[in-house]
């Protein structure tokens, strides 16, 4: 048996709150599977809340059985028969995930019914998985709807979730074995650095900063691979930098300068330069943050210019006085 939830209706200003557990999972689903999880987890959302408001357990001991109105599915499919293709891939679909203390490998839906006469869509959900799906922690990312519904490719998705997931530290870094094991990649798929750099990061990344300047989503990231964990000349991992020109963040000094640091090799590609860097902020560590939002800002306004590296060297040397 399974815990029955009250049905919810659908919000036009809507958010989706996934655990970070689910955030960095390993699963292989279709961009449209995706989207329809997506609106599932807006239901489960709508329905956390009013249970928190209501003070009423969220949390049962048995599988959550979830009803909700069958129209809301049409923003992410054109067609009910549609959308019974996607719901009936997505029963049987296992999701991933490897925490400190346990791995567990689960699938979410037991099973999809649509109640005809009704026009509700129910689903069973594991308790398995419940403690994940729910905002029940601490850690979570609270993500747009309507963003993750607008963005085209799965690979897109994913990073628009890690860079919420990490966007009050400003950064992340994985190695290329950790993005190809997360995004559930084949290794016969994108075998090249060149051409794993092309398809995943350089799409996702053109992908999410269109939608920036579009307005539809709140960050971006901005990427370079991770020079110190370089065996000889092949690149093993990528270090990334969360954009979000609307936000400030009380970020520490450790942060702040690893992401300066980021910020400045996208831009020289010259360890001389991040040395003197490094050097300056050594006695004058209290204008990091300072020096970084000055940094982002003039890449924002000059990033189509081809004398960037000009307006920034002069930036660091005329209003920071650094010596490069």
């Amino acid at each position: 048996m399974g815990a029955k939830n009250q049905i919810v209706k659908f919000h036009k200003e809507n958010s989706v709150v996934q655990s970070n557990a689910i955030t960095s999972a390993s699963y292989d689903w279709t961009l449209v599977e995706k989207k329809v999880f997506s609106i599932i987890l807006n239901q489960i959302y709508q329905i956390e809340n009013l249970a928190r408001n209501e003070n009423i357990e969220t949390l049962p001991n048995e599988d959550l059985i979830l009803t909700f109105d069958s129209k809301v599915l049409l923003r992410a499919v054109n067609h009910i028969s549609t959308a019974y293709k996607v719901l009936r891939g997505l029963v049987g679909k296992v999701i991933e995930i490897n925490k400190n203390k346990s791995w567990v490998a689960v699938s979410i839906f037991s099973y999809v019914e649509h109640h005809k006469d009704t026009h509700k869509i129910e689903v069973q959900i594991s308790r398995k998985i419940l403690p994940d799906v729910l905002k029940l922690t601490r850690e979570f990312t609270q993500y747009s709807l309507s963003t993750m519904l607008s963005l085209r490719s799965t690979y897109s998705q994913r990073f628009y979730e890690l860079c919420l997931q990490y966007e009050s530290r400003g950064y992340f870094y994985f190695s290329i074995e950790q993005i190809r094991k997360i995004f559930d990649i084949k290794k016969n798929q994108y075998t090249t650095y060149s051409m794993f750099v092309k398809k995943i990061i350089e799409q996702s990344q053109n992908e999410l900063r269109q939608s920036h300047k579009t307005g539809v989503s709140e960050v971006y990231f901005k990427w370079s691979p991770d020079s110190a964990s370089m065996k000889g000349k092949k690149v093993t991992a990528l270090n990334f930098s969360v954009i979000n020109p609307n936000r400030i963040f009380g970020r520490n000094y450790a942060d702040l300068l690893y992401q300066i640091r980021a910020e400045l090799y996208e831009i020289f590609r010259s360890r001389r330069i991040l040395d003197s860097v490094d050097w300056w902020l050594t006695y004058n560590s209290l204008d990091a943050e300072a020096l970084l939002n000055r940094i982002v800002e003039l890449k924002s306004v000059y990033e189509q210019s081809n004398n960037i590296e000009s307006i920034i060297e002069t930036m660091l040397i005329n209003e920071f006085q650094i010596e490069l």
